[in-house]
């Protein structure tokens, strides 16, 4: 396999499925200084493993409920969350389910058809009813909601444009569509990251070796270049105000942070090989980075645009997550390790390990509720539920 092929697959193994959470706004007038005041002990501990579909991936949490696409056939298996069994499959006729988002108001949940080209919102109040399907275009893969709860931006693998959708306050209403200008994709790629803020989108054009920042007002795209094969990336706010793009490159193994005002950048090496998944963490100004081609994290300050931190975690970590956890009243950093079948869970503050959990094998993706975490397990066609409290 040469070095481009090597490249494209590990693209496809790469997918974003971040969990938003509603963080603080960085209060701390020195981020260098971690707040370790909080000395609550928390307890992780597998408490089920649950049967699924063929090749579970995509994984979402809404009223109650836990979704999860089965990539391997036509379903979605839909889990009660208080018992943790399946209580419905949903079939989709000639589809295949992919990656799903849940709107802000958590009333229903958006999934993509990605051999349809559809995005299906479901209502699980509804007996998980699919309300409507709407086409959006060839290789539909992730899925942003912008803080309007109203506003849906899907990215395509195989056009060179992005979706913009505007939804109704009745979600059974057909939304306005509109297309974004965007560059090109290598031919079957699987997956296209998306990073929004409520002013730009981010998209990776990997066959162009560069990324499109398209202002979601204006409709006017910039190009961003620096580095080999963009991947990955986040925009970053600063006091209320989109800041600058934090991209991972994978084939130079860098991470580049552009100012959006100003059009400057800087690049950062010695980071760890192959960045391959996202998230931020606003109230210090951090990115967190999975470099799942030397096993670790790269922690990056995008305010002073420096590398703070690599942590060490386990064997090739991809998918990246922040979420709440209300015993502790602080966010966490879940980390799925593909080839060490485990996660791994980080402080963002102290830029520590907390613990390492065994789950099945495989790819993993993650759900979350207030108490537990749900894990997909690509090759066991399986999800573990582990306690957090």
């Amino acid at each position: 396999m040469n070095k481009k092929n090597l490249h494209i697959t590990a693209l496809l193994l790469m997918s974003f499925s971040l969990i938003g959470c509603d963080l603080l706004s960085n209060t701390n007038p020195n981020p260098s200084v971690v707040n370790t005041s909080n000395s609550i002990k928390v307890n992780y501990k597998v408490s089920k493993t649950i049967t699924v579909g063929k090749t579970p991936h995509g994984m979402a949490q809404a009223g109650g409920f836990i979704y999860n696409s089965n990539i391997g056939e036509n379903t979605i298996s839909v889990i009660d969350s208080k018992t943790d069994t399946v209580v419905k499959t949903i079939t989709l006729v000639d589809g295949v389910s992919g990656y799903m988002r849940v709107f802000k108001d958590g009333k229903n949940v958006l999934v993509n058809d990605t051999k349809k080209g559809d995005l299906l919102v479901i209502d699980p109040l509804q007996d998980h009813k699919i309300l409507q399907t709407i086409h959006v275009g060839s290789g539909p893969d992730k899925i942003r909601i912008l803080d309007d709860d109203k506003t849906v931006l899907v990215s395509l693998t195989d056009e060179e444009k992005i979706i913009e959708l505007t939804f109704e306050a009745d979600r059974n209403k057909t939304p306005t569509k509109k297309e974004l200008k965007v560059g090109k994709m290598p031919e079957g790629t699987e997956h296209r990251f998306l990073a929004v803020s409520n002013e730009w989108v981010a998209v990776p054009n990997i066959d162009d070796n560069d990324v499109s920042l398209v202002n979601l007002s204006t409709g006017v795209e910039k190009r961003l270049k620096d580095g080999n094969e963009p991947t990955v990336m986040d925009i970053n706010v600063m006091n209320n105000k989109a800041e600058n793009v934090v991209v991972g490159n994978t084939a130079s193994n860098t991470i580049t942070i552009f100012d959006i005002n100003s059009d400057s950048k800087k690049t950062l090496t010695d980071v760890g090989l192959a960045p391959t998944d996202v998230v931020s963490y606003p109230r210090m100004n951090k990115t967190f980075i999975t470099m799942s081609g030397s096993n670790d994290v790269a922690v990056i300050d995008y305010s002073t645009k420096t590398l703070l931190k690599r942590i060490s975690i386990g064997k090739r970590p991809v998918h990246i997550y922040i979420t709440n956890n209300d015993k502790l009243n602080n966010p966490e950093i879940w980390v799925g390790n593909d080839d060490g079948d485990s996660v791994t869970v980080i402080d963002p503050e102290k830029m520590e390990v907390k613990t390492t959990i065994s789950v099945g094998n495989g790819h993993h993706k993650m759900a979350f509720t207030n108490d537990k975490a749900y894990v997909s397990n690509i090759n066991d066609n399986t999800i573990t539920v582990i306690n957090r409290n």
